[in-house]
């Protein structure tokens, strides 16, 4: 019930968040680093090629994270409920992956040009509201469940900044 009050308090917080991902370290990002964008080639298994590439600009470390982490969601292959486990994950790994690239920057930096940057791309725009109007269907009601779970952890996340 909360979650219309969380959405205008973070509309009107956004402002300063975006001043605040413009003072973090910059870096080059894919621009949409979904899952389905990162593919592994069968004959080599270690190997990543990141295709679809979309942004060419340098912007806040962390940015490519929140795509990362809620492409599947809005693909409808992975459940809202997932994001919790591998949020946790997700920071700790691009600090080891940025370090190798011999990349020092801080952990809350990365947190907080992963999850300002989230609810910029998408904490807004996560609710299909568009659907509204479609004849109810479990599959309906379903879908919505879980982009309204979606919106609700995306909005928490960033409530924490």
């Amino acid at each position: 019930r909360a979650l219309p009050a969380d959405l205008a308090e973070l509309a009107r917080r956004l402002p300063a968040l975006l001043d605040r991902l413009d003072e973090l370290p910059q870096v080059l990002p894919h621009g949409d680093a979904s899952p389905q964008n990162l593919l592994q080639p069968s004959a080599e298994p270690r190997t990543l090629v990141a295709v679809d590439i979309a942004f060419q600009g340098p912007v806040a470390v962390g940015f490519d994270l929140g795509q990362l982490l809620v492409g599947a969601v809005h693909a409808g292959e992975l459940p809202a409920a997932a994001l919790a486990h591998l949020d946790a994950l997700l920071v700790p790994a691009h600090l080891q992956g940025l370090r190798g690239a011999g990349l020092q920057v801080a952990e809350d930096d990365v947190r907080t040009g992963y999850r300002a940057s989230l609810l910029a791309r998408s904490g807004f725009t996560s609710l299909p509201l568009e659907r509204l109007r479609e004849p109810l269907s479990d599959v309906l009601v379903e879908h919505l469940a879980d982009r309204v779970a979606l919106t609700r952890w995306i909005a928490d996340a960033a409530l924490e900044l």
